[in-house]
């Protein structure tokens, strides 16, 4: 609470100079926190939040497919015993940052690629951007930090999971007012249900992609605009720069955005997919992955908005 209200002062001092974006951010910061939630884009911010929830943190565990040695430098200075486990780090980190150490993931072909930070055990920040400068400053990138004591606890005993004998598992977990489920992946099951929350759509899907290649989501996502469903996506620049098949899709509404790294389907303001997977076959089938789908009507609400902002800041190819 004493952070949050710092963050209140602090964005009450600088008021006049914040723009929509900002402002919208803080009020769904302090309308989330009821729920046990703190939403973030990739601002300044979360910027901030992040720095006073390190800076009071004792234990710190960290996913993340990569980082870079700027980002390793507050770590080390700010907290006391810190794990990073990562699909790559330069060997030379290990005798440089003494308080953090390295973990080295192997997979079966693919990349580490889920990214979140357990605090003290009690917290959790979960995001789709890499502990990396541009991920955090510069990428488009969207993060949920919650001390929900069974989300925690999904997340310490993935951290387990990626360290010893990886297996794929799907988790419902029943909460007072919402029900989550997680999945992980390399996992044509749990694929597949997300699958069939698409098939299921009844009037609207929403998608944030960084990269939007797997041929099975894009037969789904071209067979239910064939329904009068709408179908908006924003993407990054590279599915324009390259031969994604965004390009050649009929009655989906499609926009560009530069830097757009969040992967995000918002379905009938139902449900939330939230997560580190990217939509591309080596998603599903090669990397270690996790998707976390929401019902909370105060997340859909955030994320739906988040959503129209930047789809209207895109262009069309």
């Amino acid at each position: 609470m004493a952070n949050m209200v710092k963050l209140l002062m602090m964005t009450l001092r600088n008021l006049k100079r914040l723009k929509f974006k900002y402002l919208f951010i803080l009020l769904m910061i302090i309308n989330s926190k009821v729920f046990s939630y703190e939403v973030f884009s990739t601002e300044e911010f979360f910027d901030f939040f992040l720095k006073s929830k390190v800076s009071s943190s004792v234990n710190i565990d960290i996913v993340t497919m990569s980082l870079d040695e700027e980002i390793l430098n507050f770590f080390d200075q700010k907290s006391q015993n810190i794990n990073i486990y990562c699909h790559y780090f330069d060997k030379t980190y290990i005798k440089k940052f003494e308080n953090i150490k390295f973990h080295k993931i192997k997979t079966q072909g693919g990349y580490l690629h889920q990214k979140y930070m357990i605090l003290d055990n009690s917290s959790i920040i979960l995001g789709t951007g890499n502990l990396t400068k541009s991920g955090i400053y510069q990428d488009i990138n969207h993060y949920i930090y919650t001390d929900n004591e069974k989300i925690v606890e999904i997340f310490k005993k993935e951290i387990q999971n990626i360290n010893l004998d990886f297996k794929t598992y799907k988790k419902v977990l029943n909460l007072e007012n919402e029900e989550i489920i997680f999945l992980n992946f390399p996992s044509e099951e749990n694929f597949n249900y997300i699958r069939k929350l698409i098939n299921n759509a009844q009037k609207s899907i929403k998608i944030f992609t960084f990269s939007f290649t797997d041929p099975l989501l894009t037969y789904d996502i071209q067979l239910k605009s064939s329904e009068n469903i709408e179908i908006k996506i924003l993407s990054d620049d590279w599915n324009k720069e390259n031969d994604s098949p965004l390009k050649y899709m009929s009655g989906v509404k499609i926009k560009y955005l530069k830097n757009l790294h969040s992967k995000i389907i918002i379905i009938d303001d139902n449900y939330l997919i939230f997560g580190s997977f990217n939509h591309t076959y080596r998603a599903r089938k090669k990397n270690y992955e996790y998707v976390l789908i929401f019902d909370s009507e105060y997340l859909i609400k955030y994320f739906d908005e988040q959503f129209e902002y930047y789809y209207n800041r895109g262009v069309e190819l």
